[in-house]
């Protein structure tokens, strides 16, 4: 531990939800920049993130789409590229108990 910032982050929330922000390395240089679209319920509706790893400059687009339950609860999401393959898919399941 030498007490050098190693990176920093400067990341923009509405609410509880992100909706972008970037990061710089050490040198200030930025490695991340993202933005985020939210649908009517809050939940990520398209991401945009542009990331650097040393040379080399990568940005992706993805669309995510949701699943939810009688009670209006995210269960599932599904996240697509930009030629619409899915790169990712998360399922949760919620047991509610009545008293």
């Amino acid at each position: 531990m030498d007490g050098r910032i190693k990176s920093t982050f400067d990341m923009k929330y509405d609410g509880a939800n992100f909706i972008g922000g970037t990061s710089t390395d050490s040198t200030g240089k930025t490695n991340y920049t993202g933005t985020v679209n939210l649908n009517d319920k809050g939940d990520a509706a398209e991401e945009t993130m542009t990331t650097l790893e040393k040379t080399v400059s990568k940005t992706e687009n993805l669309k995510y789409t949701y699943e939810y339950d009688e009670n209006g609860n995210r269960i599932s999401r599904t996240a697509t590229d930009d030629k619409g393959k899915v790169t990712k898919k998360v399922k949760r399941s919620i047991t509610y108990f009545k008293d």
